[in-house]
C-alpha cells in the first residue's frame, strides 16, 4: 500500500509540473515572488521615458519591480532611489523607440540593487539582472525576463521543464509602425540563467484587426 501510494504521489508531482499555467500581469506579483541571491538584500527595475519633444530625466522613472529581503531605512531608500541609470551602449533592457508623425518616444530600463553591506550597484544588461535572481524558477522571474526581453504577448501560458521553463505567447499587432502585422503564437524555451534557448513560431495569421498605419 505504502508503494502504492508512494508511485502515484510521484505520478501526481510530475503530472502538477508537466501542467500549463497562466502567467500573470507582472505588476501581479508581490515581491515576496522573487527570489535573490544570499548576498543580495534589494533589487528594483525602472523604466524611463522620454520623447523627442522632452529632454531625457534620469531622475524621472516608472517602477516595474521592487524587492527587498530585509527592510531598508527610509534615507538608504532615498539615496537608493537617486541613483542614475548608465545609458551605455551595452544596454539592453527592454529597449524600445516608436516614431510617428509628430515624434518619436522612446523607453528604456535598468536594475539597481543594494548588497548584503549596503552598498548599491546599477545595471544595464539582462545578464547581471538574471545573475542576482539566481536560477530562474518563479513565475514572477520568468515574467520579468520576458518583460526585459521585450517579448509581445497578449496572452502567455507557461509549464516547468527540466532546463527552466516553456512558455507559448500569443498576440496580435494591427499597427505596421510597431513591427510586422498579423496574429502570431510562438512557444519560447527559456533556461534557469533567463537565455531564450529556442524560439518557435507555431502559427502566424492574419491581425484580426486588420493592418494600418499609424500616423
Amino acid at each position: 500500500m505504502i508503494k502504492i501510494l508512494t508511485i502515484l504521489l510521484i505520478t501526481q508531482i510530475g503530472a502538477e509540473a508537466h501542467k500549463w499555467h497562466n502567467l500573470k500581469p507582472l505588476k501581479k506579483y508581490p515581491p515576496s515572488a522573487y527570489t535573490l541571491k544570499s548576498d543580495i538584500n534589494c533589487l528594483e527595475v525602472r523604466e524611463y521615458i522620454w520623447d523627442t519633444k522632452h529632454k531625457r530625466d534620469n531622475h524621472s522613472y516608472h517602477i516595474v519591480m521592487s524587492t527587498c529581503k530585509r527592510p531598508i531605512k527610509p534615507n538608504v531608500l532615498k539615496s537608493f532611489r537617486r541613483v542614475t541609470p548608465n545609458f551605455s551602449k551595452e544596454a539592453n533592457i527592454r529597449k524600445i523607440g516608436t516614431c510617428l508623425l509628430e515624434g518619436c518616444s522612446f523607453s528604456q530600463s535598468f536594475g539597481f540593487i543594494i548588497d548584503n553591506k549596503g552598498k548599491m550597484w546599477k545595471m544595464n544588461e539582462i545578464s547581471d539582472v538574471a545573475r542576482f535572481l539566481g536560477d530562474i524558477d518563479t513565475p514572477a522571474e520568468l515574467n520579468l525576463i520576458l518583460w526585459m526581453r521585450n517579448e509581445p504577448y497578449d496572452k502567455l501560458k507557461y509549464q516547468k521543464s527540466a532546463k527552466g521553463y516553456v512558455a507559448i505567447t500569443e498576440y496580435d499587432n494591427s499597427i505596421n509602425n510597431f513591427g510586422e502585422c498579423g496574429h502570431f503564437v510562438y512557444r519560447l524555451n527559456i533556461n534557469k540563467r533567463g537565455q531564450i534557448t529556442k524560439k518557435k513560431l507555431l502559427k502566424k495569421t492574419s491581425s484580426k484587426n486588420g493592418c494600418m498605419c499609424a500616423d
